[in-house]
């Protein structure tokens, strides 16, 4: 007798948040005690999405998750990253979740701009697509959500390069996917991007 799926299920992508393993990029313009600082603050954030009841909530840490578990909710199950790339994690977390899930999203902790809604309209995205795609202006993306696990849009991906979004739109089209696209947002990799991002927060105030 086949098991009832559950509902939807929320994978988070995050590293230990450790002095030189964070925010390298933005380490070589503010040092790494700063972006260490950054990343801790963007785990904060990033909580209040794992807090939510609508989901069942996956962090899939590297290189360990001592110092993650006392930050996120003791209702978060917690997994180390299995592959050699992004790509090879990536689609091990989503073939795992969506034995037991029939809605999985994938997300990291690098935007601050990832709200509840957007988790609610990406999950609401998967009522008539099979794909969801969150594209960031880096020519990344900053989610990911299916309800059926494609091994070949995680294969031959030019990982942490501006081709990331183009060869998965690509690898789609020779699938017949067609992904329906959220709004696009920027991670914090580099200065400008955390330029921009207190000169945001600080405006809001």
């Amino acid at each position: 007798m086949t098991k009832e799926k559950k509902e939807k299920a929320l994978i988070i992508f995050a590293k230990e948040p450790m002095l030189g393993l964070v925010k390298t990029r933005l380490a070589k313009s503010i040092g790494e005690i700063e972006a260490l600082a950054a990343y801790n603050e963007l785990l904060q954030i990033n909580t209040a999405l794992a807090s939510s009841k609508a989901y069942d909530v996956f962090i899939y840490a590297t290189p360990k998750c001592d110092l993650l578990k006392k930050i996120y909710p003791a209702s978060t199950t917690f997994n180390l990253q299995k592959g050699e790339d992004l790509g090879q994690r990536l689609y091990n977390a989503f073939s795992e979740a969506l034995k037991e899930y029939k809605k999985v999203l994938a997300i990291g902790v690098d935007s601050p701009f990832i709200s509840s809604e957007v988790i609610d309209k990406s999950f609401s995205s998967l009522e008539s697509s099979n794909l969801v795609i969150g594209p960031s202006t880096d020519g990344g993306y900053y989610l990911i959500g299916m309800i059926d696990c494609y091994q070949t849009l995680f294969e031959g991906i030019d990982w942490g390069s501006e081709k990331v979004l183009g060869q998965t739109l690509e690898k789609c089209g020779k699938l017949n996917l067609k992904p329906s696209l959220l709004t696009t947002l920027y991670d914090i990799d580099t200065i400008e991007d955390y330029i921009l991002w207190k000169k945001e927060v600080n405006d809001v105030k």
